[in-house]
């Protein structure tokens, strides 16, 4: 009796383990084509790309007040590419060129930054 339930012990693990070993092709393993994923990247808005004045020696940031909403309502100004340079230590005029890829839209915009001498003003703490 003992023997009859080992030889089908064996033979059930047996069968357990060559069934589960078989492999069907999973979808992404096959050679179909399958549809690309098609993402709408669309600019719904563009602010602050304004020619602007600034007080000499105050700090500038290019993309300070600069907002560029997708699809999704979210600010992605931080992908611009911005070119050129200004010295908020001299007086002077300087442009800026913004440049953004996304999706089928694409901004390519020059700004002025003028930098006039005068005085900061900074609130209290």
């Amino acid at each position: 009796m003992p023997k009859k339930i080992w030889i089908l012990s064996i033979s059930l693990i047996f069968t357990l383990l060559i069934t589960a070993c078989s492999k069907e092709p999973i979808p992404s393993e096959t050679n179909e084509p399958t549809d690309p994923i098609v993402i709408d990247q669309t600019i719904k808005s563009i602010e602050g790309l304004d020619h602007i004045l600034i007080t000499q020696n105050d700090y500038f940031n290019p993309l300070e007040n600069v907002v560029v909403l997708n699809e999704k309502d979210k600010d992605i100004s931080y992908l611009f590419e911005v070119s050129g340079h200004v010295n908020y230590g001299v007086v002077g005029e300087y442009t800026l060129t913004y440049h953004l890829t996304y999706g089928d839209s694409e901004i390519n915009q020059q700004r002025t930054i003028s930098v006039v001498a005068g005085t900061i003003h900074r609130p209290l703490v």
